[in-house]
């Protein structure tokens, strides 16, 4: 089982929506998140639903009671995805630190635990980075729309724009255990 984790006090559907794309083609799916924008996923916006092959759990904080509870059902899945603000759970296997350029920061004391880790920093912003170095997802028109489609129609379009294939090719290659042409193919796969 792989654990993925996007941690940060922005916007990630940019990255969560194509990236449960291609996990719902790899195998069972739970999204464990204290993001409440993913209940409109579900006809009756509950914190426990399914997806095609994500089950979802939505918790206003992913605390130690939530935690126990993924414990106990964890292996009935092939991946977990963590998506918090400022949690970062044990063990995951990549950590994605979603930030925007100020105050779009996690607290000090969650940045001393995951500066002891490995992860990858992504900016979601519009705003012009010094750095032009870094990881930078600028949600545009093209973002938006795909997230609003997916969200208007309760699951998680077929896309065949290039920036997804990347983006995920980029943050997950390595841990989803498949080449980014496969990549490619499950994020056009029609349903």
């Amino acid at each position: 089982m792989k654990r993925f984790c996007l941690i940060g006090p922005v916007d990630k559907r940019f990255i969560v929506y194509p990236l449960l794309k291609v996990l719902m083609h790899l195998g069972k799916t739970l999204v464990v998140t204290d993001d409440g924008v993913y209940r409109r996923f579900d006809e009756g916006y509950g914190k426990r639903f399914s997806v095609g092959h994500s089950d979802f759990i939505v918790e206003p904080v992913i605390d130690s009671n939530v935690l126990e509870e993924v414990k106990g059902i964890a292996s009935g899945y092939e991946t977990v995805l963590y998506i918090t603000t400022n949690e970062l759970p044990e063990s995951c296997d990549k950590i994605v630190y979603c930030r925007g350029v100020d105050k779009g920061l996690i607290t000090p004391d969650v940045l001393e635990v995951l500066e002891n880790k490995e992860y990858v920093q992504v900016y979601i912003t519009l705003a012009k980075l010094k750095d032009s170095g870094v990881l930078k997802i600028a949600p545009g028109k093209g973002l938006l729309e795909y997230v609003m489609a997916c969200e208007d129609r309760k699951m998680f379009l077929p896309t065949r724009d290039t920036y997804y294939v990347t983006m995920i090719s980029t943050l997950f290659e390595d841990k989803l255990g498949v080449p980014k042409s496969t990549i490619k193919g499950l994020l056009q796969r029609e349903d």
